[in-house]
C-alpha cells in the first residue's frame, strides 16, 4: 500500500518550511523565537491562535487530490494530545518552566482542532485514502524534540532534551487520547485504517526504564482504543530496533488485543558514507526481520 506522511500540520517542524510559509515567520503574525535554554523553536512558544490560521492554508482538498493522482492510499498524521483532550488549568507534568511553555498549546481548544480533523477523514473519504492518526506529541514529551510539539531544553551532547511522559498523570492523558483518536476513527469508519498510540519514545533515564513504562502504557492504550474499535483494526505500537528483542515473542496476543502491528524508523543522517549507511540499514532490517 502507497503511503505518505501529511505532516507539518498539527505539529509544524521548522525543517519543513521556508521562512516566509513557516509558522515561526511573520506571515501568520510576529516571528516566534527560541527561549534562551532550549535548542530550537517549537509549537508550545506560539503564545497566540496562528495555528488556525496555519490550518486553514495547509489543509487543503488540492492535497488529496494529488496524493490520489500518485497512487497514495494511506494518509498518517500526526497529531498532538492537545488536538484532543482538553485540561483546563492543569498542564502535563514537568518542571514548572517547561509546564508554562505547555499552556501555550492549550490556547487553541480541541473543539477549534475538531473541524481540521474532520475535513482529513471527509477528504480521505471522497479521494479513496485511507487516513492513520496516531500520537506524534505526547503529554510531557516523549523525546522533548519538536515534532513532539515542545523542545523541552536543551540537547545534552548525544541525548536528547530531558522530557517528562513517562509519569503516571502524563500516562493518564495519553489514555485519553487514544480514547478521543480512537472515538472519531470509529466516526469515520470507512475512512480509518487505524491508529498509532505512540511515535519515536525516547529514554529520559535508562533504556530499560523506558521499555518498562511503554510495557505498563502499550497493553492499556490498546484496550482502551479496543472500546471504540473492532479487533480488525489496526492499533499501532513504536519500538526502536534496538528494543525488539525486549518484546516477548506475541506480546500482544490477537487474541486478547486484536490486530496490533509495530513501527519502526530507521535514520541514517549521521552516516559518514554510503558503506556506513547500508551497515547500519543492514542492521536494522536484519532486526525487523528476526522481530
Amino acid at each position: 500500500m502507497a503511503g505518505v506522511n501529511y505532516g507539518n500540520r498539527f505539529i509544524p517542524e521548522d525543517w519543513m518550511a521556508n521562512d516566509q510559509e513557516s509558522i515561526y515567520g511573520t506571515k501568520y503574525g510576529a516571528r516566534v523565537d527560541k527561549p534562551d535554554n532550549v535548542g530550537r523553536v517549537s509549537l508550545c512558544d506560539v503564545e497566540d491562535d496562528r495555528i488556525l490560521r496555519y490550518l486553514d492554508d495547509k489543509v487543503q482538498e488540492d492535497d488529496f487530490k494529488l496524493m490520489q493522482s500518485y497512487g497514495v492510499k494511506l494518509l498518517r498524521v500526526p497529531t498532538g494530545y492537545w488536538n484532543w483532550i482538553e485540561l483546563g488549568g492543569a498542564t502535563p507534568n514537568a518542571p514548572s518552566d517547561v509546564a508554562q511553555r505547555y499552556k501555550n498549546l492549550q490556547k487553541v481548544t480541541s473543539a477549534q482542532y475538531e473541524p481540521y480533523i474532520d475535513k482529513i477523514y471527509q477528504y480521505g473519504q471522497k479521494y479513496g485514502i485511507k487516513i492513520f492518526m496516531e500520537l506524534h506529541g505526547a503529554p510531557g514529551s516523549q523525546n522533548g524534540e519538536i515534532h513532539s510539539g515542545c523542545v523541552t531544553g536543551a540537547d545534552r551532547g548525544s541525548q536528547k532534551p530531558e522530557h517528562y511522559f513517562n509519569t503516571d498523570w502524563n500516562l493518564e492523558l495519553a489514555l485519553r487520547t487514544v480514547d478521543k483518536l480512537s472515538a472519531k476513527c470509529k466516526q469515520y469508519s470507512s475512512a480509518c485504517w487505524g491508529v498509532g498510540v505512540l511515535n519515536e519514545p525516547q529514554p529520559s533515564g535508562s533504556n530499560e526504564d523506558l521499555h518498562n513504562f511503554l510495557d505498563k502504557y502499550y497493553p492499556q492504550a490498546i484496550k482502551k482504543a479496543r472500546e471504540h474499535l473492532s479487533p480488525d483494526v489496526p492499533v499501532v505500537l513504536f519500538s526502536w530496533t534496538y528494543d525488539f528483542d525486549s518484546w516477548s515473542n506475541n506480546h500482544f496476543p490477537s487474541s486478547q488485543y486484536g490486530n496490533v502491528l509495530w513501527d519502526t524508523h530507521a535514520y541514517y543522517g549521521g552516516s559518514q558514507s554510503a558503506d556506513d549507511a547500508l551497515k547500519s540499514y543492514d542492521y536494522d532490517i536484519g532486526k525487523i526481520v528476526e522481530f
